[in-house]
C-alpha cells in the first residue's frame, strides 16, 4: 500500500526543474513497479490488492493501516529533496531484512527493491540535500530532517510485537525492527555529516 502512497494531496511539491521533474515521475514509477511486484506476490496467496492500491492512492487521510510518514504533506521542494535521504533509505534497510526470507517470492523482491531504492531513490535525496546545503538552504533541510525523522523511525515498527516474533519464527523477516532501524540510523548519520547535516538523535 505505501508503495502506492505519493497521492495527489501530498505530492505537492514544486520541481524547480524539468530534470528534477523527470527524476520524481522516474521515482515513482519504480515505486509503482514495487508496489506491482508485491500485489503479484498478494495475488498468488489468493488476495486482491486493488481495493488496497485504491485506498492509498486516494488521499493520505484515507486507509486504517497506512503508516504516520505517509500521511504527511510534503510542503515544498526541500521537503520532497529530504524525505528522499530520510525515508527511501527506509526501504532499502527494510529491503535488507527481507533478502534469505523462507518464502522464495518475498525472498527475490527485495533485490531489486535494495537497488532502486539505496542505490537509486536515497543516492539521488543525497545529492539534492547536498546541492541545497551549498545553495544556503541548510537550515531549511534541517528543519525537514527533524519534521520526518519521527515518523521514519516508526516506519520499522515497534519492539517485540507479536506479529515481529512471528515474522521472524517463520522466516518472512532476518531482521529485527531494532536491527534494522539501527542499521537506518547508522547509515543515515553517515550520509548527513558529510554533508554538513545533522539527525535529530544527535541534536538532541
Amino acid at each position: 500500500q505505501a508503495e502506492y502512497a505519493d497521492a495527489p494531496d501530498r505530492a505537492g511539491s514544486v520541481c524547480p526543474t524539468a530534470e528534477d521533474k523527470a527524476w520524481v515521475d522516474f521515482q515513482i514509477a519504480q515505486e509503482k513497479e514495487h508496489g506491482l511486484g508485491v500485489s503479484r506476490i498478494l495475488q498468488d496467496m489468493g488476495v486482491d490488492p486493488l481495493p488496497y492500491i485504491k485506498e492509498a492512492e486516494s488521499s493520505v487521510t484515507v486507509g486504517g493501516r497506512k503508516l504516520d510518514y505517509f500521511r504527511m504533506r510534503m510542503e515544498d521542494w526541500v521537503e520532497r529533496s529530504m524525505t528522499r535521504v530520510l525515508a527511501e533509505r527506509t526501504g532499502g534497510i527494510q529491503s535488507i531484512g527481507g533478502l534469505g526470507a523462507s518464502y522464495i517470492p518475498l525472498a527475490v523482491w527485495p533485490a531489486k527493491n535494495y537497488v532502486d531504492e539505496a542505490l537509486g531513490h536515497t543516492a539521488q535525496g543525497n545529492k539534492y540535500a547536498a546541492r541545497l546545503v551549498q545553495e544556503g538552504r541548510r537550515e531549511e533541510c534541517q528543519k525537514a530532517i527533524e519534521k520526518f525523522y519521527p515518523s521514519c523511525l516508526d516506519i520499522f515498527g515497534g519492539v517485540d510485537t507479536p506479529n515481529e516474533k512471528r515474522y521472524l519464527e517463520l522466516g518472512v523477516k532476518t531482521l529485527s525492527n531494532n536491527q534494522s532501524r539501527l542499521l537506518w540510523i547508522k547509515s543515515l548519520e553517515r550520509d548527513l555529516e558529510s554533508i554538513r547535516l545533522a539527525g535529530k538523535e544527535r541534536e538532541e
